[in-house]
């Protein structure tokens, strides 16, 4: 196949698996999508400069509750399965760690929005 386009992104899913194709793309732009993928931040630390192609497949997230058919079971980590298809495919190893995150607190609204 054809290599992915520079600075392009896409996915798809199929069955239980979902395929992720990164073209000419940061580590730290890798990061902030697995960032969104796993609800936590995650931030590049390989210290690697430069642009990357991925291709990563990984299972999709699933909940297995009662409404899912499967009552009593737990439901599944969010990002277990991209942080083993990162691992396994890509060598990338995620650690947890704690660290100080900036974020945007808004704490008072000047102007109540009205509806469109």
């Amino acid at each position: 196949p054809a290599a992915p386009a520079a600075n392009s992104f896409r996915f798809d899913e199929s069955g239980s698996m979902k395929r992720v194709v990164m073209g000419a793309m940061t580590l730290e732009r890798l990061a902030s999508y697995v960032s969104g993928q796993m609800d936590r931040p995650v931030v590049d630390m390989t210290h690697l400069t430069g642009n990357f192609e991925f291709v990563l497949y990984y299972p999709i997230a699933h909940s297995n509750d009662a409404t899912s058919g499967s009552p009593g079971v737990a439901a599944d980590p969010p990002g277990w399965g991209i942080r083993t298809a990162m691992h396994d495919q890509l060598g990338l190893d995620l650690q947890s760690s704690v660290a100080a995150v900036d974020v945007v607190v808004i704490d008072r609204i000047d102007k109540i929005p009205t509806p469109n």
